[in-house]
């Protein structure tokens, strides 16, 4: 069984940060959006993980992050971790996939031709925020 690490990365205006994946059939979801992260080597932790594809992907040293959920993906178990980023987009080196870009993650739902995966996660990510709402309206 796999491991994956994602990184919901969140700009300070909420945006988060999504990734075309290459245009080649030998991979899965070609061609489709995604959240950076990808499988964890051996001997590595779940969070070491997150942080290697992170900066494999996009350059981006991660020195924030905050594990949002752990759930079955599959093939295996994924880590999703939200991760503060606090860079323009052109700072950023991408190193994996055809694109980047910061979109509202509602958009993102509504707009993108999102992997399975990536679709999961965000409305995971949307979730927690509107549990956050909730429970800043009850205290």
């Amino acid at each position: 069984m796999s491991i994956i690490s994602s990184a919901m990365l969140v700009n300070a205006a909420g945006d988060i940060l999504v990734n075309l994946r290459d245009d080649d059939p030998r991979i899965i979801f070609p061609n489709q959006w995604s959240l950076i992260g990808g499988h964890v080597e051996a001997g590595e932790s779940p969070e070491e993980g997150l942080v290697r594809e992170v900066a494999e992907e996009i350059g981006y040293p991660v020195t924030e992050f905050h594990p949002l959920a752990t759930f079955f993906d599959g093939e295996g178990t994924r880590h999703l971790y939200l991760v503060p980023i606090e860079v323009p987009i052109d700072d950023l080196v991408l190193g994996e996939g055809q694109a980047i870009r910061f979109i509202d993650p509602s958009r993102a739902l509504d707009e993108l031709d999102l992997c399975i995966t990536g679709r999961r996660c965000i409305e995971v990510y949307l979730r927690h925020l509107e549990f956050q709402d909730y429970v800043r309206t009850r205290a």
